[in-house]
C-alpha cells in the first residue's frame, strides 16, 4: 500500500489530503494449493483426537477382544492402527479427503463411523474452530495473496 501526502490549492483555499493507493496484488487461486494445507491439518486433528480418546469399549467388545488375545479396553483405537492409519488423500482434483485405514471401519456399519465422529467431537464447527486448522487456513490465504512492494 502506498500513502502520499498532497498539498494542493483549490478554489476554497489550500487543501491537504492523504492519498491511499493500492498496489498490484499477485494471487494464485489454485484449488489444489488452497485445500492441501487445511486438509493436512484436519487429518492430523482427527488422528490426534482418536489417539487421545479415553472412552472404554463396551463389555461385549472387550470380551470379544480378549478371546482374540487383545487386552485393551480402549474404544475404537485399541491397537493404535486406526489413529496411525489416518491420512489425507486427494480424491478428485482439488478435493482432499481424510481417510482411515482399510478394514478399520466397515461401510456396512455407518452407525459406527457416526459414533466415532461423535466421540472425538468432529463436526464442521469443531473442525473450523480448531487452532491448527485455523492457522492452516490463514497460512493458505497468505500464500495465495502476495502484495508487490
Amino acid at each position: 500500500m502506498k500513502i502520499t501526502i498532497n498539498n494542493s490549492f483549490k478554489k476554497r483555499g489550500k487543501h491537504m489530503s492523504i492519498e491511499v493507493k493500492s498496489q498490484p496484488i499477485e494471487h494464485t487461486f489454485d484449488d489444489r494449493k488452497a485445500a492441501r494445507t487445511p486438509a493436512k491439518a484436519i487429518a492430523k486433528m482427527v488422528e490426534e483426537r482418536i489417539k487421545h480418546l479415553n472412552k472404554r469399549a463396551s463389555p461385549k467388545t472387550i470380551a470379544k477382544r480378549q478371546r482374540q488375545g487383545r487386552t485393551s479396553a480402549k474404544l475404537f483405537n485399541d491397537t493404535g492402527r486406526l489413529a496411525d492409519g489416518i491420512v489425507m488423500a486427494e480424491g478428485s482434483p482439488g478435493v482432499f479427503e481424510t481417510r482411515g485405514p482399510i478394514g478399520r471401519l466397515s461401510p456396512d456399519q455407518p452407525w459406527l463411523l457416526e459414533r466415532l465422529l461423535k466421540a472425538i467431537n468432529i463436526d464442521p464447527e469443531s473442525i473450523m474452530g480448531d487452532p491448527k486448522v485455523k492457522a492452516a487456513v490463514e497460512e493458505t490465504v497468505r500464500d495465495m495473496i502476495k502484495v508487490k512492494r
